[in-house]
């Protein structure tokens, strides 16, 4: 069902392009009072997390079917989990005074550490497929692996945030590249080897 990569690449650059105006108005809304600013930056988190999750469904595929990793539907489900609760825990965090209750403010941020940490995890994953060389596939390890190490550590997050744009723009050109019948990075011409090998 997720093995249109078209669709993938093009809900990656739509990633890219919503983050910033999302994260903005995340954070403006958390100091103002504004119930126009909170609706929009309500609206703006869930498109987030819904492209979230279906780039989730279509990278799930990609690791099993392209890079041959076997099954990942456990460690996808928490990614998914958490990277849902991700955006619902920004909307909450936007309706709290940000200086009456640290600990509700800490726990909102446990999604977003907990994303980081799996992350981590499928970027060690894809390093170490058998089936990656230089690709756009390992470059997305590395950004999405820096992204959430960033992101866990929840002080650096703002980084993450760039991090992020960069890692979107490269898991499109990645999901691009698989609609050619290729692995990642490799140059036309080369399709038959690409085949033998995946």
């Amino acid at each position: 069902m997720f093995r249109n990569y078209k669709i993938a690449g093009g809900l990656a650059i739509v990633s890219a392009v919503i983050a910033i105006p999302s994260m903005i108005l995340m954070f403006i809304d958390m100091f103002t009072e504004s119930a126009a600013l909170g609706l929009a930056s309500a609206v703006t988190q869930l498109i987030s997390g819904t492209v979230f999750v279906l780039l989730m469904l279509y990278l799930r595929s990609y690791l099993e079917q392209h890079l041959g990793l076997g099954q990942q539907k456990i460690l996808f489900g928490f990614i998914i989990a958490t990277g849902a609760l991700v955006p619902i825990a920004g909307i909450a965090m936007g309706f709290l005074d940000p200086f009456s209750s640290i600990v509700t403010m800490l726990a909102a941020m446990i999604p977003s550490i907990l994303w980081g940490i799996l992350m981590l995890v499928v970027a060690f994953r894809i390093i170490n497929a058998k089936v990656v060389d230089v690709s756009y596939a390992k470059a997305y390890a590395y950004l999405v692996g820096a992204t959430g190490l960033l992101n866990a550590t929840i002080l650096l997050s703002d980084l993450a945030l760039l991090l992020g744009l960069a890692s979107d723009i490269i898991m499109a050109l990645m999901f691009f590249a698989a609609t050619q019948n290729k692995l990642p990075g490799e140059a036309v011409p080369q399709l038959e080897n690409a085949g033998s090998l995946a």
